[in-house]
């Protein structure tokens, strides 16, 4: 993988974790399985066929933003649910 793929995905995960969700900002953004299809595939594509061409790191990035995006925020103040507490930071890191 290209450092500047690790690097971009280092910066956007590094982001989300120093920089969390505030209160008045949505827990989840809800959106259906069609919608989340669509949004995906307009970044990177959903086909896996052989004749499939690669995508450039613009798109991949985009989805990585994606995923957090659409993600439930964990760490949001307003989070509240008995299986889970808000991530741990250095765990994330070392995943």
């Amino acid at each position: 993988m290209p450092r500047s793929v690790i690097d971009g995905i280092i910066e956007r995960v590094k982001a989300y974790l120093l920089d969390p969700q505030r209160e008045e900002e949505r827990v989840v953004a809800l959106a259906s399985p069609e919608e989340l299809t669509g949004i995906v595939d307009e970044s990177v594509g959903l086909s896996l066929g052989s004749s499939e061409s690669a995508h450039g790191v613009d798109g991949l990035l985009a989805a990585v933003e994606q995923l957090i995006e659409y993600s439930v925020h964990t760490s949001h103040p307003r989070f509240v649910n008995q299986n889970f507490a808000g991530p741990d930071p250095v765990a994330v890191v070392v995943d």
